[in-house]
């Protein structure tokens, strides 16, 4: 990687970005208008979801009677927010186009400083200058936090920090939403602890008597065999007599495809990969009696909801995302291999075969079901 042509596109679209800005009118305060407060946050499904508890700590914070609170995140996770009743407007981005396309970054950071923010506040754990900080820049709010960069982010750390007009150092070795409990604090000005990440504005739909398995992940390395999980869907019916019902997203027609082809005859499978939205997917998780999954999003998602949820764990991320602190009371159940000395190793696996991580691959049909079993005591009849 040329780290000077880096460092040079980032100076270069910074000093754009600041020169174009200047033709753009900031917002102004009126009498008897709310304060606003907005919330930056663009990550992948999983740390969006881990932010939901810190979206309502911060809407305790800012009364409801004088402030109005925005939340930017990713366009494809925007519409999961749209009806949570701690938010006064959901913006949607779309990254690509805002790193590309001249025109449409200058209209969204034109828009933000536009709308004339109080305080910004930019939750993204991993800082970018031409994101996140550039956002920053743009409000030009009174009150400006974020997290410190890292040192060898340079970019970040010379242009971007003076940006701010407070920021937390980086946690780390810690799960991510005591992270996002450590800025939450600075803004409040005292220790605030984490509390469940409860997305409780989705409703349980009509239709019961299933589980929703989720066979995708992002990376081919963390997902586990589509043969085990039909293997275990069979086994679950079998013992438990409820529906398994297959969701993902596009990428993962293919691997939905093979579960069910692989599952008995007997088995009433449904496969509802890439039919649903986003809010229907959270709505369809809301109402089952339990989820199982891969180490990705919706294995998130489907604990934020209170559902019980069993998750294929690999180490990579193990500390950070998929172990919760035990002071949340989660039913949350990572099933990992026994010996995790390996674990957190940020996904630079050294013992990667044939395409899959090695603890995803260590973690066997028979294990799993064990793990399931066990924990659901809900005092369901076996067949």
């Amino acid at each position: 990687m040329n780290y000077l042509s880096l460092v040079s596109r980032r100076t270069f679209q910074t000093a754009v970005d600041r020169f174009l800005l200047n033709f753009s009118k900031k917002g102004k305060y009126s009498a008897g208008q709310k304060k606003k407060v907005c919330l930056l946050r663009l990550d992948g499904l999983g740390d969006v979801v881990m932010f939901a508890d810190a979206i309502r700590c911060y809407r305790e914070l800012f009364d409801k009677k004088e402030y109005e609170i925005s939340l930017i995140t990713e366009d494809w996770v925007a519409p999961l927010f749209e009806n949570c009743p701690y938010l006064s407007r959901v913006i949607s981005c779309d990254t690509r186009r805002f790193k590309k396309d001249l025109a449409y970054r200058l209209r969204f950071l034109s828009d933000i400083k536009k709308s004339g923010y109080d305080v910004f506040i930019n939750s993204c754990i991993q800082r970018e200058l031409l994101y996140g900080d550039a956002m920053v820049y743009a409000s030009g709010a009174g009150c400006r936090y974020g997290y410190s960069s890292l040192p060898q982010k340079v970019c970040e750390r010379v242009i971007g920090d003076p940006f701010y007009t407070a920021l937390v150092p980086r946690p780390e070795h810690i799960h991510e939403m005591e992270k996002n409990s450590v800025l939450v604090s600075l803004v409040a000005g005292e220790n605030i602890r984490p509390r469940k990440p409860l997305m409780d504005w989705y409703g349980k739909p009509d239709k019961t008597g299933y589980f929703v398995v989720a066979p995708g992940a992002k990376d081919a390395v963390r997902r586990w065999p589509e043969t085990r999980f039909a293997s275990l869907c069979t086994i679950l019916y079998e013992k438990l007599n409820l529906t398994p019902v297959i969701i993902g997203g596009k990428d993962d027609v293919r691997i939905a495809d093979s579960i069910v082809k692989a599952v008995p005859g007997r088995v009433p499978i449904e496969n509802e990969a890439d039919k649903l939205d986003l809010p229907s997917v959270a709505g369809l998780i809301s109402g089952a009696d339990f989820f199982i999954g891969n180490d990705s999003g919706p294995a998130h998602l489907a604990t934020a909801l209170g559902t019980k949820t069993f998750v294929i764990a690999a180490g990579g991320n193990f500390t950070n995302c998929l172990s919760y602190p035990k002071y949340l009371g989660l039913d949350h159940f990572p099933i990992h291999q026994s010996d995790t000395s390996c674990f957190d190793c940020g996904g630079r696996c050294r013992y990667k075969i044939e395409g899959i991580f090695l603890c995803i691959n260590n973690i066997s049909v028979e294990q799993a079901s064990e793990t399931i079993l066990k924990n659901l005591k809900d005092g369901r009849v076996q067949k």
